[in-house]
């Protein structure tokens, strides 16, 4: 679809629609991770490195009550055809 190779037999809405669905593609940031987010394993592993020992779900409890607190910021990132959470700090 990239640059509407190949659309010779197409009419000029749908060439139109098909750069304009290149373009949303191009726009979703589903499938970029940001410099200042990390996810579950990420936090567990950096637990562990401090001698902190903590299971997933206590770990995945813990970053869920400070998204509700306010403290931190979720949203679902796309890898490998999978939606996973990835967290920030909140503003």
């Amino acid at each position: 679809m990239a640059s509407n190779q190949r659309t010779r037999g197409l009419d000029k809405s749908t060439r139109n629609t098909l750069s304009a669905l290149d373009w949303v593609l191009q726009q979703d940031d589903t499938a970029r991770r940001r410099d200042d987010e990390f996810t579950l394993i990420e936090y567990i592993a950096a637990m562990k490195a401090n001698g902190v020992d903590l299971p997933e779900r206590t770990a995945y409890k813990k970053l869920d009550e400070m998204v509700r607190c306010g403290k931190l910021k979720k949203r679902k990132l796309s890898a490998n055809g999978c939606f996973r959470n990835v967290y920030s700090k909140a503003q």
